[in-house]
């Protein structure tokens, strides 16, 4: 005879189940006493959702801000403003201070959308909003009218978000906000017996052209709900042999280049580092990510790099190809090595820093030449550095840093200057350059 779910002693069991009619009666049951569904949950887990009950999903599309629902209450504007406050105290009210504020932002977005705040339709009514949310973390204890307001002592109500251990908040934005502002690490919350939902990060994550809907992550994202999720490649560990480089030769500035930047991870760190960066990124799907995460909409080039590099001009101080070069391949729809490594050639002002295992294996295909001579001989770096082993995933690739005495000479379009390779740089190379 079949026992039901199992659950530890006091607890009440998951209503995690797929007929319509029990999640119904849990629901019903939920209504009826929440408090039967209520946990302790960490604060760091809870999420920032939706206005007025709304999913964060749907909240999220509607304002066009794919990552504000893997945001957590201490990063929102919520928590914001109560920072501002204890920092500025109540002038952060006066209109042009207040105006200025993530709180006032948020409340402006939703009244375009929704046609209100909490009731509120201008600044002023926002403003008294702020003052009463001010009130709450001072100790007063309110009790609204204001039907688009929570209750005193109505349950803080979340609902799970699927594969992680995070929860979106479904309503107490203000009243988690201040538990984290003052020191609390847990909260007890009522968790809404429904099927858990995703989080549009999560959602483009599995939609990107090379994921096929599984789970996993190309670089890491500054998600809690996509903490647990598998990386194929850790790119601190490449940041780290760049960063070393970069400081040994004095690099400190200018512009970044990064083919294949995927989610942007490596644009975001040299940004960071006072770089202007550009990446290319043929799966938009994957680059939209890193707009999304990194807020890089003005930073991202999308399309194949066989065309792409061939519409830029300027060369870039620093230059990063890893994870690319083994799409490079003769008699392929992708580039050819000899067009990409002159491609490099013409874009590196500085230093180019290129993985090797990934070109030399690519499809059992290995260069008749070592990677080292058929730089030399396909370009003009001057120097190849060997900086260490990428280990993910079990590739055990050899990144280089390839880099000249001096910027590269300003070249016309097929007219060689006086230091180029002795082959012809790659665009005339024929097949017999490589071995089939």
């Amino acid at each position: 005879m079949h026992s039901g779910p199992k659950t530890r002693a006091g607890s009440w069991p998951d209503f995690r189940v797929d007929d319509l009619r029990m999640r119904r009666a849990a629901y019903a049951l939920y209504k009826w006493k929440p408090a039967l569904f209520a946990r302790t949950l960490s604060i760091d887990h809870l999420l920032v959702g939706g206005v007025e009950r709304k999913a964060a999903a749907t909240h999220a599309r509607l304002l066009n801000s794919p990552k504000l629902p893997s945001t957590p209450i201490s990063d929102s504007a919520y928590a914001q403003l109560l920072n501002d406050h204890c920092e500025r105290g109540d002038t952060i009210f006066h209109p042009d201070l207040f105006a200025a504020t993530a709180y006032w932002k948020h409340a402006l977005a939703c009244i375009r959308q929704y046609g209100h705040y909490c009731s509120h339709t201008d600044l002023a009514g926002v403003t008294e909003k702020a003052r009463r949310f001010i009130d709450m973390f001072k100790g007063t204890q309110l009790d609204s009218a204001n039907p688009h307001e929570s209750r005193a002592g109505s349950p803080v109500e979340v609902r799970r978000i699927a594969h992680s251990r995070c929860f979106e908040i479904l309503d107490g934005h203000h009243r988690l906000a201040i538990a984290w502002k003052n020191g609390q690490t847990h909260f007890r919350c009522a968790v809404l017996p429904t099927e858990p939902s995703l989080t549009p990060m999560q959602m483009m994550v599995m939609d990107s052209l090379w994921m096929f809907g599984k789970r996993r992550l190309l670089q890491p994202l500054p998600c809690p709900e996509l903490r647990e999720w598998p990386v194929v490649q850790h790119c601190d560990d490449l940041m780290r042999l760049i960063d070393g480089w970069l400081r040994k030769h004095g690099v400190g500035s200018g512009t970044f280049l990064d083919i294949g930047c995927g989610y942007g991870w490596f644009l975001a760190e040299m940004r960071k580092r006072g770089y202007r960066v550009r990446g290319i990124e043929r799966d938009a799907a994957v680059g939209t990510i890193g707009v999304a995460a990194y807020g890089l909409r003005d930073h991202i080039q999308f399309g194949d790099a066989s065309v792409v590099l061939g519409e830029l001009d300027e060369p870039h101080d620093v230059v990063c190809c890893l994870g690319l070069t083994h799409d490079a391949r003769y008699d392929q729809e992708s580039i050819s090595v000899a067009i990409l490594l002159r491609e490099l050639d013409r874009l590196t002002k500085h230093v180019l820093f290129i993985d090797v295992e990934a070109c030399r294996k690519a499809r059992n295909q290995p260069w008749r030449l070592p990677f080292g001579e058929a730089l030399n001989r396909l370009t003009s770096f001057e120097h190849i550095d060997v900086l260490g082993t990428d280990g993910d995933q079990g590739q055990n690739r050899q990144i280089l840093a390839c880099y000249r005495d001096h910027a590269p000479a300003v070249r016309s379009e097929g007219v060689p200057t006086d230091d180029s390779p002795s082959i012809d740089n790659g665009r005339n190379l024929q097949r017999a350059d490589l071995h089939m």
